[in-house]
């Protein structure tokens, strides 16, 4: 089975950011497990002016491949801050890419 973790916390060192041990765990029972650090890959909360006009554009084909960074897990864990109750900037920024 294949798991993907989209990981949105600024802080590596906090304790949901210690999900080694399940990460361990899902990869000894044979499970393909992706992890996604947001701010290791530096996403961006919003858009720039090209993206911006690319989006009024419509779809094309290399947006709906990118689209596929999401879907390539049958299983998503969300590791992120819950700050006043809502996600983090970086992870919205994430999805409406995604």
């Amino acid at each position: 089975m294949n798991h993907l973790i989209v990981y949105a916390h600024r802080i590596p060192k906090v304790l949901i950011g210690d999900y080694g041990y399940f990460c361990t765990a899902l990869r000894v029972k044979g499970h393909d497990v992706r992890i996604r650090d947001l701010y290791k890959l530096q996403i961006q909360s919003g858009f720039n002016k090209s993206e911006m006009e690319r989006i009024q554009k419509g779809p094309h084909l290399k947006d709906l491949k990118a689209s596929t960074a999401t879907s390539n897990g049958e299983y998503h864990y969300l590791y992120l801050s819950d700050w006043w109750a809502g996600a983090p900037a970086i992870l919205k920024g994430y999805l409406e890419r995604s």
